[in-house]
């Protein structure tokens, strides 16, 4: 395997991948590869992998804990992996071709700052049940703790008033 690991190596770096991107294909590929010689009990050479074997791997990556973009950065080293075996060594197809990668979940928005909740009241003139839901939060009580004014926007509501 270490064979296949240093001319897969070599075919990245002339790709000009960067070194983080060549580090954690490597990384990836063997763990991938220790982890299939334990399932199977021997060393497996790149061409008798099957995408069972590959959709197994992804499987136990989820049960482990790996967050959605991890498991799909390994898959998609994986699949660079057998692209390049397959080039090279002949034939056959990618088993991590048509393996799905793990559906991410939807990002919530990032919590604004002082300022740019300041910002989205006084300029979109929204009110507190649309900013609880820039910020992600179920409740406006919960918003309301971090909105509560300032000494001077108390003074300057007084002064609007009249």
């Amino acid at each position: 395997m270490d064979r296949f690991l240093e001319a897969f190596s070599a075919y990245l770096e002339a790709q000009d991948q960067s070194p983080h991107t060549l580090d954690a294909y490597r990384r990836d590929v063997a763990a991938f590869f220790d982890w299939l010689r334990e399932r199977v009990g021997r060393p497996v050479l790149p061409v008798e992998v099957t995408p069972f074997d590959v959709q197994k791997h992804r499987d136990h990556l989820v049960v482990e804990g790996r967050s959605p973009a991890t498991v799909n950065r390994r898959l998609a080293g994986l699949r660079t992996f057998f692209d390049w075996v397959m080039e090279t060594e002949g034939g056959g197809s990618n088993p991590a071709a048509r393996v799905k990668g793990v559906r991410q979940g939807r990002r919530t928005p990032q919590a604004l700052d002082a300022q740019e909740v300041y910002r989205v009241q006084r300029e979109a003139a929204a009110d507190l049940v649309t900013v609880a839901a820039l910020l992600g939060h179920e409740s406006i009580t919960t918003t309301a703790l971090y909105t509560q004014p300032g000494e001077e926007d108390k003074a300057a509501a007084v002064e609007r008033l009249g």
